[in-house]
């Protein structure tokens, strides 16, 4: 006869103590190194939010000879294009140049005082080629204009040959093609969701496996066939729960402001409209706000029970899940594991990481800004001195440095995420089974369940 819940041989625990799951997490990935492993996959397939992979797709386009033909026309056209624009835009500038000549040089009153001349040289235009001059880009104003324009046409003449190619489309085409596309992106990302699901599995299952059997002696391939057969109830749990969140948060932002409302209406002295919205607000804000966290943690531990225990249908998995947060202090027990977990892993140990790379920032931050200070003793100084005083600060030596300790921290915060992972699903995985065994007495049977549920 198959159980519908079961329990490391190892298991017995009545009080909580994140203290003591935070010890047995550990001491279970010492003594299962292959967790490591589904960690890794787990920080690629989930942590990196892409499945990875290349997609190529072919459709009726030209031949390769065809495009090697058309590159040199196209390029062609468009520097042949080039140069006709800007010798134009060229004579358009002289014409200009000569305008504002006449302007500057012309006198305004009977001394012979010379008015300083309206359209003279931004001194921001200065300053900018300048820092380019100083970081070693050697460029000035007609340049720089040039390879605008030259960047202009060449983007104005790709979009027309794409649309161009789009009209040579039979009517039919013109209707598939973006609807292959769509197509091709909704299955992109479904494989991405079915893929993270599957590591999830993957990753739970693994921690059941080595609190079970222990000692590194479970299979990885035993693992990641029973994750493959639990994705479609995790598909189930990933979108109904996230549903009803979604609702409850959308209900919790409007309750939010009816109760800011009311406030607004109390300091207008609209006492009993202020009152009822207010109060009325804040009665319902506390309920859908509760609602919120109540489906979150429940959706958690539906993943649990959907990859642990025997094969059975999603909504029951979340029922039960629900009725095990129903027990009197487990919904707050649970949000004090997430608490704790966000002040150590999302917190305190990316900080930890995170100083190489901060005090060498800081160090030649404070010999940088010792440098600015000479330099703003007498005058405010310029961006472009700023600039400079900084570039020059930027030595190969502390180029080395920075670069060194940033790959340095990198090199930690993969780290810890890599060890970090399994712990937190192996504390989650406590907590879980601590929940089960506070309710072992009035678990609802399988097939009771099930009509209760219907009814």
């Amino acid at each position: 006869m198959p159980e519908t819940q079961h329990q490391p041989n190892h298991f017995s625990n009545s009080n909580w103590s994140i203290n003591n799951f935070f010890k047995r997490s550990i001491q279970l990935l010492k003594e299962n190194p292959k967790l490591l492993l589904l960690s890794l996959a787990f920080m690629i397939l989930v942590g990196s939010g892409s499945s990875g992979g290349n997609y190529n797709y072919s459709s009726s386009s030209p031949s390769s000879n065809d495009q090697q033909e058309e590159t040199p026309k196209l390029e062609k056209i468009v520097f042949d294009e080039t140069e006709d624009r800007f010798e134009k835009n060229q004579e358009s500038i002289k014409v200009n140049q000569l305008q504002q000549n006449i302007d500057d040089s012309q006198v305004t009153n009977n001394d012979n005082k010379i008015v300083t001349p309206k359209n003279s040289e931004p001194q921001d235009s200065e300053d900018f080629f300048t820092v380019l001059n100083s970081l070693g880009i050697e460029t000035n104003e007609e340049e720089l204009s040039r390879s605008l324009k030259k960047g202009t046409v060449m983007f104005e003449a790709i979009g027309k040959s794409f649309l161009a190619s789009l009209n040579r489309l039979s009517p039919w085409m013109k209707i598939s093609f973006p609807i292959e596309i769509l197509v091709i992106f909704i299955l992109i990302i479904l494989f991405g969701v079915a893929v993270s699901l599957w590591i999830r599995v993957a990753m739970m299952s693994g921690i059941d496996q080595a609190a079970i059997i222990g000692k590194n002696q479970w299979k990885l391939v035993d693992v990641t066939k029973k994750a493959g057969s639990r994705i479609k109830p995790m598909i189930w749990m990933s979108i109904i729960p996230w549903f009803k969140i979604f609702l409850w948060s959308f209900a919790f932002i409007v309750c939010l402001v009816l109760m800011i409302s009311g406030i607004a209406f109390l300091f207008d002295n609209r006492t009993i409209l202020g009152l009822i919205f207010s109060i009325g607000g804040f009665i319902a804000t506390f309920y859908s706000i509760k609602k919120v966290i109540k489906f979150s943690i429940a959706q958690i531990l539906g993943y649990w029970n959907i990859s642990i225990n025997d094969p059975q249908p999603a909504k029951i998995a979340f029922k039960q899940s629900l009725n095990l947060l129903n027990q009197k202090g487990s919904a707050g027990k649970l949000i004090s594991l997430a608490f704790v977990h966000f002040i150590i892993f999302s917190l305190l140990l990316p900080l930890v990481a995170l100083l190489p790379l901060g005090s060498a920032g800081f160090t030649f931050g404070k010999e940088a800004y010792q440098s600015l200070k000479q330099t703003m003793t007498h005058s405010e100084p310029e961006f472009s001195q700023l600039l400079d005083t900084i570039t020059k600060s930027l030595s190969p030596q502390w180029i080395i440095i920075l670069v060194g300790t940033g790959l340095l921290t990198a090199l930690l915060l993969f780290a810890v995420s890599l060890i970090t992972t399994p712990i937190k699903h192996a504390n989650w995985y406590w907590a879980y089974q601590h929940l089960l065994e506070k309710s072992k007495n009035n678990i609802i049977p399988k097939y009771q369940e099930e009509d209760a549920f219907d009814k």
